[in-house]
């Protein structure tokens, strides 16, 4: 063998496996990860992490059509068991339902028939999207995901967009002018005109909502154009990538190793204004499993994180933007840091092997067991605006002059203005003080002394309210507290 046959046959070896043309030294490489896995010790799971699962019980109490006032009510008990963080894995993309589902969610806040025909505009408190959102702001951290897109320049490049520009440009001067109009101006084909009007609408409205003051100029002057629905649209949108600039991202030298997004799918700022953002793609490898996740990518000169690193964060009490890269690690605490490979992925430990399972290692909830949870907060509230409401009786049918009425009124005036805090406030008001003086007033004590000694009159109930309201106030004290305490056993 020659010399050069020699170094010749090493420089192969080398070159094919730099190449590695059918990937099977990459494969390779992820059978050996993989066994590694399945015989490790599993990591040990941070007491502070709860996965709450949409499983099949859950599946058959949610809906496709109504489920984000259901969801809120599951957010709730969370609040109510302490969560500081909580990521919500679903996009919120488009309006929910515009039907109120005050039937429903209303018995979970104890708020009696009656009440809501006497207050009908309390009926808008149960709009889905607006339950899911104040539902956002009661945890003191709600983090959803918005979804990345591959920049434009990688994709194949239309014809018509020149067309649709030059549409686009026209279209912002005048949103009502015709097809054919546009074709003529631009010297197109008509039925290319027709076709392309609705992308060509759609980008006039994307400009013009790019000059926050000029968007608010032709939304208040131009009730009827065309253009007015995605102007809506697009202005909502543009909310949205400020928060994301100012709050949701985080400015850093070149880096790199990250890649680029061109475009995002993202929440309404609605709840984008209730939440933390992030952005939750992820890329199976070639085998379809899932080994690596992107933590990061640069969006308009800005670094978003993914939504879990946007969680871990927030849970730390620091702010996206607060965030800061260096040398493939980022520090998110002075004792934290998440390191990622060469292309900005976090390598994941997944928390199981051979012998210990996914839900034997990691502890889990389903959001039916939420759902539980509320009734037994159904029964209490319920419960106790009956006491409201009887004690009320008592101090009206008696003349105490204790004036519960008023207080009741204000809490349900209060309750239709949506403004949950006071409702809170002044309904431990009536509870620690206006119950209390009540129940301790000389009348009432003898209507009590007198149902204990059988010793009231012979009257037909509907005669005597305030026999009614005595017995049932004495029936509701006695079962209240069992209620609270099947409450606290099922927590």
């Amino acid at each position: 063998m020659t010399g050069v046959q020699t170094c010749a046959l090493p420089i192969s070896v080398l070159l094919w496996g730099a190449a590695d043309p059918f990937r099977v030294r990459q494969r390779m490489d992820w059978i050996v990860e993989d066994q590694f896995l399945q015989v490790r010790p599993v990591p040990p799971w941070h007491p502070d992490l709860l996965q709450i699962s949409m499983d099949d019980r859950a599946a058959r109490l949610l809906s496709p059509t109504d489920r984000r006032h259901r969801l809120a009510r599951g957010l709730r008990q969370l609040k109510r068991l302490g969560a500081r963080t909580v990521l919500v894995d679903v996009l919120f993309l488009d309006p929910g339902s515009s039907s109120s589902f005050y039937e429903e969610e209303a018995t979970y806040d104890g708020i009696p028939q009656q009440v809501l025909e006497q207050y009908p505009q309390m009926k808008d408190r149960y709009l889905e999207d607006r339950l899911l959102s104040d539902a956002f702001r009661e945890i003191a951290t709600v983090v959803i995901p918005c979804h990345l897109l591959e920049p434009m320049e990688r994709k194949k490049k239309s014809r018509d967009e020149p067309f649709v520009a030059q549409m686009a440009t026209l279209l912002e001067k005048d949103p009502n002018i015709s097809a054919e109009l546009l074709a003529k101006k631009i010297e197109m084909d008509v039925n290319a005109a027709h076709r392309l009007r609705e992308q060509a609408l759609e980008l006039a409205a994307e400009r013009i909502a790019e000059e926050p003051k000029r968007a608010q100029e032709f939304l208040a002057n131009r009730k009827d154009s065309p253009l007015r629905d995605r102007l809506l649209i697009a202005t909502d949108r543009q909310r949205v990538l400020e928060i994301i600039r100012s709050t949701s991202s985080f400015s850093s030298e070149s880096i790199p190793f990250v890649s680029d997004a061109g475009q995002a799918e993202l929440p309404l700022s609605l709840f984008a204004e209730s939440a933390e953002l992030g952005f939750a793609d992820v890329v199976p490898d070639a085998d379809g499993k899932l080994r690596r996740v992107p933590m990061l990518a640069r969006w308009k000169n800005r670094v978003v994180v993914h939504s879990s690193l946007a969680a871990l964060a927030s849970h730390r009490g620091v702010s996206t933007n607060q965030l800061s890269l260096r040398d493939r690690k980022l520090q998110v605490s002075s004792g934290e840091s998440v390191h990622f490979d060469a292309r900005g992925r976090l390598i994941v430990n997944w928390p199981f092997n051979r012998k210990q399972t996914w839900d034997k290692v990691v502890p889990q909830l389903s959001v039916a067991d939420l759902f539980e949870l509320a009734r037994y907060d159904a029964d209490v509230e319920t419960t106790k605006n009956n006491l409201r409401f009887h004690v009320t009786l008592l101090d009206k049918t008696q003349s105490l002059k204790f004036d519960c009425e008023r207080l009741l009124l204000e809490i349900w005036d209060q309750c239709a203005n949506g403004q949950a805090e006071t409702v809170k406030r002044l309904s431990r008001r009536f509870d620690e003080e206006m119950i209390p003086k009540v129940l301790a007033h000389p009348s009432v004590r003898e209507l009590f002394r007198q149902l204990d000694e059988d010793a009231l009159p012979d009257v037909a109930d509907e005669e005597n309210q305030a026999v009614i309201s005595a017995q049932l106030v004495r029936e509701i004290r006695l079962e209240l507290p069992q209620l609270e305490d099947e409450r606290q056993k099922a927590i």
